[in-house]
């Protein structure tokens, strides 16, 4: 199992929610991949504490 820290800095005047930061993520994500004809929707989490955060995207 991989893990990766990142530090995220704030450069709007409210925090999202949690799930919204790894839906955008996700979203990103696949919109990298599919421009390189890719296909796949690798899922990004965040974990905090014992509770996983995961968002599924409808792969198109």
């Amino acid at each position: 199992m991989m893990s990766t820290k990142f530090r995220v800095c704030r450069t709007i005047s409210y925090f999202l929610p949690i799930s919204e930061l790894v839906a955008l993520a996700n979203e990103e994500r696949h919109s990298f991949l599919n421009a390189f004809e890719l296909n796949i929707a690798p899922i990004i989490g965040a974990r905090i504490g014992k509770t996983l955060i995961e968002v599924r995207l409808q792969v198109r």
